[in-house]
């Protein structure tokens, strides 16, 4: 029966014009056609995907509730890597704006960015959380956090001081972890006025001094 259908078409096709030819098969044959790009697509995104994602990053930098939905929306991260000459081509620089949670948690995706949140500081990619207080408590409660005074420099840390805010625990007392950035320029603009952004560097992380770099160019404007 195949056979036949076969036969018969090729018969059918023999007197036709190319075009003609061309026209009958993307009538017949649109939809494999159109699942096989779709395929192709996704296996060319997933692959770029992982290349991508697959390469050690020169910085990571994480905010919380702020007022954008896209990285294309600041220069924040961008101006940063310029203004050092870093090779994003090597090691990309990464903005992660997606991160919205209200403190009660109230629905699925509270808790799916709190997760991404607890499990982007606990393995060491973030290098820089920027956040509201109420995030930046929660994360030093599981420890998460550098204490601010032994990564920043002496004299940069003599300079914020005013600005910490600080978690007691059991075992080292009263350390700070944070410091208030939202009056700063580059930050001011990304959050509403009702939020109250501060700074704080990943425990985990081993790109501290390049976090610490990243708080003196918030400080340059």
């Amino acid at each position: 029966m195949l056979k036949d259908e076969i036969a018969k078409n090729k018969e059918m096709m023999k007197n036709k014009s190319a075009w003609e030819r061309f026209k009958y098969f993307c009538y017949y044959y649109w939809k494999p056609i159109a699942l096989f790009l779709i395929a192709a697509c996704f296996i060319i995104a997933f692959i770029r995907h992982f290349i991508e994602y697959g390469k050690e990053s020169s910085i990571y930098v994480a905010l919380v509730n702020c007022n954008i939905i896209s990285e294309e929306q600041t220069d924040l991260v961008s101006d940063y890597v310029s203004s050092r000459g870093i090779d994003t081509d090597t090691n990309p620089a990464r903005l992660d704006v997606a991160l919205q949670m209200s403190q009660d948690k109230n629905d699925n995706l509270d808790v799916a960015n709190s997760q991404k949140l607890s499990a982007f500081l606990e393995s060491g990619s973030i290098d820089v959380l920027i956040a509201p207080e109420w995030t930046i408590e929660s994360c030093a409660n599981q420890a998460y956090l550098s204490n601010i005074e032994t990564v920043l420099p002496k004299d940069l840390y003599e300079q914020l001081e005013d600005r910490l805010i600080y978690h007691t625990y059991e075992d080292d007392g009263r350390v700070p972890v944070a410091l208030y950035v939202g009056d700063l320029p580059r930050i001011r603009s990304l959050y509403e006025a009702d939020e109250k952004p501060y700074f704080a560097i990943g425990n985990i992380t081993e790109r501290k001094e390049t976090a610490v770099d990243f708080l003196r160019y918030l400080l340059e404007d």
